[in-house]
């Protein structure tokens, strides 16, 4: 999972999210902002960097984003990106298989009448994805500004290559 990104593989399907899953994808979403503030500072720096410089060199051209994405100063800071993300995630597989999991999924499927109850059971199972959501994330804030932009682009292009693969042809 991208930092800053809504963790919303949780809830397969396009629909208004409940109130239950705003609360819960808040929670994981300064959780996991304040994980990567903490541990990835580095890594994420070099990401905001060229995420930065392929924003200013291609505009809104999808394609030529994507190509300076893959330079290998951009392919090397993302390496590292998913290097450091490798902790969180194997800490979201971790409690995937406990009771706290199927009891937020139980909360999930409530929607907007889950009981008072659920808030807690977010609260703690935001706690064990990581311990603090509190302080300042200056350089999250920062790569979250150009990663909303930058994951526009690579979706636009992905979605172009499907296109034709699929025969369509370009535009």
């Amino acid at each position: 999972m991208f930092p800053g990104q809504q963790p919303q593989q949780q809830f397969p399907g396009q629909h208004q999210p409940t109130a239950f899953e705003n609360k819960w994808m808040d929670e994981m979403s300064a959780r996991g902002n304040q994980y990567f503030e903490n541990h990835c500072a580095d890594v994420i720096k070099p990401l905001t960097r060229e995420f930065r410089y392929c924003l200013g060199e291609c505009g809104e051209d999808p394609t030529a984003f994507n190509n300076c994405m893959q330079r290998p100063a951009a392919m090397s800071a993302f390496q590292g990106f998913q290097r450091c993300s490798e902790g969180l995630e194997r800490k979201l597989s971790e409690i995937s298989n406990t009771d706290l999991f199927y009891k937020m999924r139980e909360c999930a499927q409530m929607g907007d009448v889950a009981p008072k109850s659920c808030d807690n059971i977010v609260l703690q199972f935001g706690k064990e994805v990581y311990p603090t959501r509190e302080g300042p994330t200056p350089v999250m804030d920062e790569f979250n500004a150009v990663m909303q932009k930058a994951m526009q682009l690579s979706m636009a292009e992905m979605e172009r290559q499907q296109a034709m693969q699929q025969g369509g042809g370009g535009y």
